[in-house]
């Protein structure tokens, strides 16, 4: 499998690649302990793409794009993601990891087919506005997250932990596994309640602790 050369789209410190189809490669742009480019991504399209990207402190943004059939094996240390309006089908994450990070955020995205495992997200992570369905999350770990207005289907969760806030957020026909969740929900009968319809919730726990919600 080939490298994709991003440092063709290498202007004042941005990689910045825009309505480009991207497929057969191995994207691995970022590779040392500090990033001093920024990466930006915007109205592309990604098929049978292999992210490898490793660093201490990586910057990404992504909107509005689409991945079909992608890996995604990327840790990012103490850098920040920002990903608004994409899709994702049939792609899977594992080992991905984000320390320490400034702020991110997962928004209004869709992951249809997708597999996650032994992810690692720690440290004020925003995921809201997403519609996930079809696939599986397993081994892994979301600390001091904010989870809210998400849409989540048909889908199997075992093995995670997850601490921060949990509100608004409706799951239809998801399976809990030795599932953890320590924070603060939405009370029953609130405009932020968290909707189970169909779920398998016999294996899911909650702690209550204002002290891991999302600042």
């Amino acid at each position: 499998m080939e490298d994709f050369d991003a440092t063709r789209y290498l202007k004042n410190g941005m990689v910045y690649l825009e309505d480009l189809k991207i497929q057969n490669c191995r994207f691995a742009t970022l590779q040392s302990e500090w990033i001093k480019d920024y990466l930006l991504i915007k109205k592309c399209v990604f098929e049978k793409v292999v992210f490898d990207n490793h660093c201490g402190r990586g910057f990404f943004q992504i909107d509005n794009c689409e991945f079909l059939d992608c890996i995604f094996y990327d840790t990012l240390g103490s850098g920040k993601l920002d990903v608004q309006t994409c899709s994702f089908k049939n792609c899977e994450f594992e080992g991905v990891s984000l320390h320490d990070a400034h702020l991110s955020r997962i928004s209004k995205c869709k992951f249809s087919g997708c597999n996650f495992k032994n992810m690692d997200l720690k440290w004020k992570i925003a995921l809201f506005g997403i519609e996930m369905k079809d696939g599986k999350i397993e081994h892994s770990c979301i600390i001091e997250g904010g989870i809210s207005d998400n849409q989540i289907y048909n889908m199997q969760i075992e093995d995670v932990q997850l601490s921060g806030g949990f509100y608004n957020n409706r799951m239809e026909s998801v399976i809990f596994k030795n599932v953890h969740l320590v924070g603060e929900k939405g009370m029953k009968g609130s405009d932020n309640e968290n909707i189970f319809v169909n779920c398998d919730t016999k294996n899911l726990s909650f702690v209550e602790d204002s002290l891991r919600i999302l600042n």
